[in-house]
């Protein structure tokens, strides 16, 4: 049914919950998870002039994958396969197409609603693009209070 699930996580709420979700699906059908957070090149860049990009980036990439690898480790805990992946770009269209095809996913679990909520009122939900530009299918899930999130 699904080899391989893509699972971006934000630090919010909502995405742990996707995530909880995409666990039951793959031990279901004995497909690979793959967490993602993206560095949005968008927003580091325009900090300041004299700020070293990469240095920013790295940074932020470090803390990505710190998170990462901690909710890696549940994912492992539980039997399943899972890969790391931080990718630096544009969240929306990474997430939705370069994401998916570089790593050959064939599902998106994704949250409803992530951490930036003035964001999403500025440019759109990152979400609602996924939904509509993604080549792959796309599970949507809401924030439901009544699902632990499981220590992550």
């Amino acid at each position: 049914m699904f080899d391989r699930i893509l699972v971006p996580l934000d630090g919010s709420h909502n995405a742990y919950v996707a995530l909880s979700k995409a666990e039951e699906l793959a031990k279901l059908t004995h497909a690979e998870i793959v967490l993602l957070n993206v560095v949005d090149s968008d927003h580091y860049a325009t900090y300041a002039r004299d700020v070293n990009y990469y240095d920013v980036y790295h940074q932020l990439a470090d803390v990505a994958t710190g998170m990462l690898d901690h909710a890696a480790e549940k994912v492992k805990a539980q039997g399943l396969k899972v890969q790391v992946v931080v990718m630096e770009g544009n969240p929306k269209a990474t997430i939705a197409k370069a994401a998916p095809k570089d790593y050959g996913c064939d599902l998106i679990v994704i949250g409803k609603s992530g951490t930036n909520a003035i964001e999403r009122f500025l440019t759109g939900s990152t979400t609602a693009y996924v939904v509509r530009e993604s080549p792959v299918n796309v599970l949507v899930i809401n924030d439901d209070q009544d699902v632990a999130v499981g220590g992550y």
